[in-house]
């Protein structure tokens, strides 16, 4: 089976007369070269800026240092283990205590062991 386009597809003049006019067709100038470098640019400059942005972040946590806050080991001045908190000093003990409806003064009074282990915290 073939393939025959219907006779209202065919130019006037049949397929000859269209062939030589393509080939007598005036020749086209070449279109000038894309300007593709201010394209590129904005292209580039996002991921340029990203890229910077996320080494500049990294190259800051490197350099600055770091200051370590961590309280000492469990049972050493400093770091009281109570409840569900590791506390470093009475403020923190006394605001633990305040928020489940104990006082410190009573605290200190039933645990003297735990007081030796809460410094007071420098003023």
């Amino acid at each position: 089976m073939s393939f025959s386009a219907p006779s209202s597809y065919t130019p006037r003049g049949g397929r000859r007369e269209l062939a030589a006019r393509l080939q007598t067709r005036a020749p086209v100038a070449p279109l000038p070269p894309p300007q593709a470098e201010p394209r590129r640019l904005r292209l580039f400059l996002p991921f340029a800026l990203a890229l910077l942005l996320v080494l500049g972040t990294l190259l800051f946590a490197l350099v600055q240092p770091q200051h370590s806050t961590s309280p000492a080991a469990p049972g050493k001045p400093g770091a009281l283990v109570w409840g569900a908190g590791l506390f470093a000093n009475q403020d923190e003990m006394k605001a633990w205590l305040h928020l489940h409806r104990g006082n410190f003064g009573r605290w200190v009074v039933k645990h003297p062991a735990a007081v030796r282990l809460v410094p007071t915290p420098p003023r």
